[in-house]
């Protein structure tokens, strides 16, 4: 059962400059920071993405003892229902980041 927190580290706000995926990028690699330095396991830091409405609701993986998400406050600030989020386990994460990493890997590979 995951536990959803939010990062004590402020999200950039709505950037109409044309920065608005840098500052997405930065806020996201601070956040990893302070996932990495409380845990170890090798999934601390990982981005989990949900489909909702036009985007996604995007979690970063805080601890996996217990299961414990950030949510990442970018672009619409999505998040999914807090039952949905309650019932997520290790392995369900673990699939997703295998899923999106090996979807990334496929994508590099058709592009060369």
């Amino acid at each position: 059962m995951a536990k959803v927190y939010r990062s004590n580290i402020e999200a950039p706000g709505v950037s109409f400059d044309g920065n608005w995926e840098q500052d997405a990028l930065e806020y996201h690699e601070k956040v990893r920071e302070t996932c990495i330095a409380n845990c170890s396991h090798k999934l601390a830091g990982e981005i989990v993405r949900f489909g909702v409405a036009d985007g996604y609701a995007e979690y970063m993986v805080y601890s996996v003892r217990p299961l414990a998400l950030l949510h990442l406050e970018t672009l619409d600030c999505y998040q999914i229902p807090e039952a949905h989020s309650r019932g997520l386990n290790l392995s369900d994460i673990k699939k997703m980041v295998e899923w999106e990493k090996n979807l990334s890997a496929l994508f590099r590979e058709k592009a060369k």
